[in-house]
């Protein structure tokens, strides 16, 4: 990947980040102002986007640069695996990915899932989904998986010691397109009876919508949810 000299990065951030803005707006059929905002205070709004997100593909660019033994993948089709879009089926379930990036080092191949917040994800589940996704599509299978955590990795001391989180090796069978098939099969089966579990995690505190979900205790829950108990007490 070459990257054109001087890159103005504020500039294309502006660019691409309000062009992605309008097209939400579109889609959604929503303004932005009428938009809610994940996470804690203060709220990361178009403002501080604008100001932070040159610096987190600043930091992406540089980190590219210092691994020149590392390149993005190329598909058989030749395709840069750049946010690879790719359909497939696991078992009969159809399956839709857009994939930030896959990259080899040699003869490995990463997964790599660009992250703009602070949090690192706890389960990688996700890793190994994009991993299938590509061995089904393309009959080879990324071994690792990693995050690129944009704002950076930080010690306890809040300083930043890189970005690149340990790659997983995605080789187990919790991450074998067998296993992703009977978890599709049992959210089918899930979703046919009505039946939705919830599952707690310390990301719920940074949902947008954890105010309407009884299981996390938002103090809007009983507006939402038709089997709050308030709700089936009436």
């Amino acid at each position: 990947m070459q990257f054109k000299q001087p890159f103005d990065f504020d500039q294309e951030f502006a660019g691409h980040f309000s062009s992605a803005i309008r097209e939400t707006e579109m889609t959604s059929g929503f303004q932005m102002e009428s938009w809610m905002t994940a996470g804690f205070r203060p709220k990361q709004n178009a403002g501080w986007w604008q100001s932070n997100g040159p610096e987190m593909a600043r930091a992406y660019a540089k980190w590219y640069r210092a691994n020149p033994d590392i390149n993005v993948w190329v598909t058989p089709d030749g395709v840069p695996a750049i946010e690879l879009e790719v359909e497939v089926k696991f078992g009969n379930h159809p399956v839709k990915a857009a994939i930030d990036q896959v990259l080899v080092a040699g003869t490995a191949g990463l997964i790599l899932d660009l992250k703009s917040g602070g949090h690192v994800p706890e389960d990688p589940a996700q890793l190994g989904m994009y991993a299938c996704c590509v061995e089904l599509r393309y009959g080879w299978r990324p071994r690792y998986g990693a995050y690129f955590m944009a704002r950076g990795i930080r010690n306890k001391q809040k300083e930043i010691t890189g970005y690149l989180t340990q790659p997983i090796e995605l080789d187990g069978p919790q991450y074998s397109v067998e296993w992703y098939t009977r978890q599709l099969d049992q959210l089918d089966d899930a979703e046919k009876s009505g039946i939705y579990l919830p599952k707690l995690s310390s990301m719920c505190r940074m949902c947008g919508v954890n105010r309407a979900c009884t299981a996390y205790g938002g103090q809007e829950a009983h507006v939402h949810d038709p089997d709050h108990p308030m709700n089936l007490t009436r």
